[in-house]
């Protein structure tokens, strides 16, 4: 679905009419632990789904979380994941740091605890979809040393 521009303002989906995020649709429902997250919410808050069987599998996936208190184990998880998007942004620019190539493997190193995180989640959802297309970085053997 598609909400045009005068809408979205008046909506105060992200920015409210004096042009800060305070105060929005997106800040009393921001709670995610990764700017990544918050950034997704936002995508999905500014273009909202028309799909029955999508939002039902988004709700269903949550409706699970909460049940199963799974959803504290993954925040965990997440909190110490980064902001990969923004890494990668750096990474095609050439312009990474040596810090950013740290947090990036650092979250590489973090999908095996995400995927069995997500996989103990009981009950059929979109959740199972996703941890089934993590894919743990193989583990690299060390160059033996020349002599």
């Amino acid at each position: 679905m598609v909400i045009d521009a005068a809408s979205r303002r008046n909506l105060e989906i992200d920015i409210n009419l004096g042009g800060s995020g305070d105060n929005t649709l997106a800040s009393v429902l921001d709670t995610t632990t990764t700017p990544m997250g918050s950034r997704l919410l936002k995508r999905w808050l500014n273009r909202p789904l028309r799909d029955r069987a999508q939002v039902s599998a988004r709700q269903a996936a949550v409706q699970l979380m909460l049940e199963q208190d799974d959803h504290l184990a993954l925040r965990e998880i997440l909190g110490e994941v980064g902001d990969v998007e923004r890494i990668l942004a750096r990474v095609a620019l050439r312009s990474a740091r040596p810090r950013d190539l740290a947090r990036l493997r650092d979250a590489l190193n973090a999908l095996p605890q995400l995927q069995s995180a997500l996989g103990a989640i009981e009950g059929e959802s979109a959740l199972d979809d996703l941890a089934r297309h993590i894919r743990p970085t193989p583990k690299r053997r060390r160059p033996s040393a020349r002599r």
